[in-house]
């Protein structure tokens, strides 16, 4: 996940970890913010379901990062979230949709599916 956060920020990083510690060559600046950056949540859906603009960790990196990057950053987890959101519809309720536009099907369980997903897959923040 780090490298995905780096890549959103802009930040070239050819380098890898080692037992926690950022290894490559970085300027000073962007050494500091893949450090607050390990604080974010490492895994994708758990990263995908914090509030940017209100959990600590992320809080912590804002402070380090221009406007231009964090919103890069919002925009990248905003551009996942649509992703696993289309994902899902295109394998759980499109075919809800075509059963309910050709077959008369209940036009309810789309939407309660479509609702479902949306649940499981929420927008963390008030940005979209």
């Amino acid at each position: 996940m780090i490298l995905s956060v780096c890549q959103a920020l802009g930040i070239q990083w050819n380098g890898g970890m080692y037992e926690g510690e950022i290894r490559g060559s970085l300027s000073s600046q962007n050494l500091a913010k893949m450090e607050a950056a390990k604080n974010l949540p490492q895994e994708f859906s758990d990263f995908l379901r914090i509030d940017l603009e209100n959990d600590p960790s992320a809080l912590a990196l804002k402070m380090l990062v221009n406007q231009e990057e964090w919103s890069r950053l919002k925009q990248f987890q905003c551009d996942k979230i649509r992703s696993v959101r289309a994902e899902c519809y295109r394998q759980e309720s499109d075919g809800m949709f075509f059963a309910y536009e050709g077959d008369g099907d209940s036009r309810q369980l789309w939407l309660d599916r479509r609702n479902e997903i949306k649940v499981r897959h929420p927008w963390p923040g008030d940005y979209r």
